[in-house]
């Protein structure tokens, strides 16, 4: 592609890659491309070392955290099953104080995509209650897709409070991963709620607080 000058654009040239920049200087394979939409990267010795897209910036030594978000269960949940995936009454933490960093997860039907490729920290907080006293146990689950088809357990917290006097009981429990999503159309994550008795057994949720709720945080490339 020959180089275009536009009163409109500018100027305008060849899209080039991370191995052959557009831009470059007497280095051929130190520069600048353009390779997709939305995207410019810049590379040294043929090796990508930084990317600017709509999600912000990335790339090998640039530190410190570029994305960080929270979302919460906004209303309290009656369990029907002994696991259950907890699908619906998603929000995204809006209290006051809240600060969300980078482009933010996706939801649909408790299924979490990201942002953009990156090793990512999950931290799920499950909050439960029972009306029997007869509840033994119940359990918090991050279940993880690198498919985005065939979901498997990453992480399983397992919590109780203890046999009530019938009066029924709060009990809650966390548990963390750590993902390297390389591809964020495949690798994605949902939370399952467990007990030991489905009746009269619920997930609780607040839309003004953070009761059952989940967190991501982008530490680093991939």
């Amino acid at each position: 592609m020959s180089l275009e000058l536009s009163g409109t654009t500018g100027v305008k040239g060849v899209a080039g890659s991370v191995s052959a920049p557009s831009i470059v200087g007497d280095d051929t394979n130190t520069g600048i491309s353009f390779p997709a939409a939305d995207t410019i990267k810049f590379s040294t010795g043929g090796i990508e070392r930084m990317q600017i897209t709509n999600s912000g910036v990335s790339g090998t030594g640039i530190g410190g955290i570029t994305m960080a978000d929270q979302w919460r269960l906004n209303l309290d949940r009656n369990v029907s099953g002994a696991s259950e995936l907890i699908d619906a009454n998603w929000e995204r933490n809006d209290s006051g104080y809240f600060g969300q960093l980078g482009t933010g997860m996706t939801q649909s039907s408790g299924i979490y995509t990201f942002p953009s490729t990156g090793i990512y920290l999950v931290t799920y907080n499950l909050t439960m209650y029972s009306l029997s006293s007869t509840q033994r146990y119940s359990g918090a689950v991050i279940q993880v897709t690198t498919n985005n088809s065939s979901y498997a357990a990453q992480a399983t917290s397992y919590f109780n409070a203890g046999i009530s006097s019938g009066a029924g009981c709060y009990m809650c429990g966390e548990c963390k991963i750590i993902i390297d999503v390389t591809d964020t159309s495949t690798h994605k994550v949902r939370f399952i709620a467990q007990s030991a008795t489905a009746s009269n057994n619920y997930v609780a949720g607040n839309s003004n607080e953070n009761i059952t709720f989940v967190t991501f945080i982008r530490l680093g490339d991939t």
